[in-house]
């Protein structure tokens, strides 16, 4: 059995993470490591994502290519956003590692919504990169083949967190659940818009149960900031007058066990339902626009407004397009599996990681990233000493790896 650490920052990377790391064949990560950001999470949202808390250990990201030489482990996921994955790969491509180095792998944790060539080229190093449908992975193969990058890299897989359904109790009232987002959308008016049409929804159905699943609980820190509780815009709704109604927290496959139809404006918990053959309605109340990840689903089937939803629609996913993401529960995965290609990475001879971006590649980028790091009159040091570094920079995990690559 393979020994697998686990890097991970927020919420929803927990559970994308340790969901990897069991597919690696790993019955759990060796050890985990929490790296420090905004949206750092609390104990119980790394529980529900299936970890042992109390294995987990806070880690400074300077100090992450050390720690994973001191433990020898066989493999490291990178359960991070791609600008930390770029800082991950940078640090471990500068570190000597005294023994073999581990294999790396890095993916998405749902489906990509935008910025894909971007977070592809922050995972390129990696020794193994995800890519979670047979639609992503062809394209994947054709960037970074233009780009001069062998695509062997690539591993078409599925989200690890994908479930048949389980058996639905019988006793159940027709349950509608509308799947949140932090962010998505992210002004308080478009949100008590969605409050009011569900609360609505539960009103003019009273034989149905009608339930807001929220992220976190009150206080807890997300992946996305998320400006306007769910629970806050319930309660100035007048929500607490309708029973048929609730706001829930909690693991979405208990929400998934008891639905009948699933609501959504994008969360990945849209692909979670079709996969599992529930129907599922993708909200186009906010327009078809790209950065809600409506887009994603355009050609779904699935893509419907709430006035259809009261008027008793049920989507769903039309057959072809959930082949093509992956989302076919009765298709086998793609061989080779995911325990078998890390076993066959591990027995081989690997050669230094060699991130995409380097100092002849990306000069415009890596000024910018200069400015950005808010280290006065550092830039030309940043330039000089760390100019392979290139990644959209976040002032909470960034400019501390910045630091101690260069000094400051």
């Amino acid at each position: 059995m393979p020994s697998v650490a686990l890097i991970a920052d927020s919420d929803s990377r927990w559970k994308w993470g340790a969901a990897t790391v069991a597919a690696l064949g790993a019955a759990a990560p060796a050890r985990s490591f929490l790296i420090s950001s905004l949206g750092a999470p609390t104990a119980r949202q790394v529980a529900e994502a299936g970890v042992d808390v109390a294995t987990v250990q806070p880690l400074e990201l300077p100090r992450l290519a050390a720690e994973l030489d001191r433990g020898g482990f066989d493999a490291v996921v990178l359960a991070l956003p791609g600008d930390t994955c770029q800082v991950a790969l940078q640090l471990m491509a500068r570190h000597t590692f005294g023994a073999v180095r581990p294999v790396v792998v890095a993916g998405w944790v749902g489906v990509i919504l935008r910025g894909a060539i971007a977070g592809l080229a922050e995972r390129v190093g990696a020794d193994m990169i995800l890519a979670n449908s047979p639609h992503d992975a062809d394209w994947f193969r054709g960037v970074l083949t233009a780009l001069g990058r062998d695509p062997a890299c690539l591993v078409e897989t599925r989200l690890p967190f994908l479930a048949p359904r389980e058996p639905r109790p019988a006793d159940l009232p027709f349950t509608v659940v509308f799947a949140a987002q932090p962010g998505i959308p992210a002004g308080r008016e478009d949100r008590l818009y969605l409050v009011r049409r569900l609360v609505a929804h539960a009103r003019s159905h009273p034989d149905r149960e009608v339930i807001l699943k929220v992220r976190g609980l009150p206080g807890e820190r997300l992946t996305h900031v998320e400006p306007h509780p769910y629970h806050r815009l319930a309660r100035d709704a007048g929500a607490d007058q309708t029973p048929n109604f609730k706001v829930v927290a909690g693991p979405m496959r208990e929400m998934l066990a008891r639905a009948d139809l699933l609501l959504t404006v994008s969360s990945t918990a849209a692909v979670e339902a079709i996969h599992a053959g529930i129907p599922t309605g993708i909200l186009a109340d906010f327009g078809l626009v790209e950065n809600t990840g409506v887009a994603f689903y355009i050609d779904s089937g699935c893509v419907v407004s709430m006035d259809q939803i009261d008027a008793g629609a049920s989507p769903a996913a039309r057959p072809e397009w959930r082949v093509a993401q992956g989302l076919a529960p009765d298709a086998p995965p793609p061989p080779p599996s995911l325990a078998d290609r890390l076993a066959a990475l591990v027995a081989a001879d690997r050669g230094p990681i060699e991130p995409l971006y380097n100092e002849s590649f990306a000069p415009a980028y890596l000024r910018g990233l200069a400015r950005r790091s808010r280290a006065p009159g550092a830039g030309r040091r940043v330039l000089r000493r760390a100019a392979r570094v290139a990644y959209r920079a976040g002032v909470d995990r960034v400019a501390p790896a910045l630091r101690s690559l260069t000094g400051w």
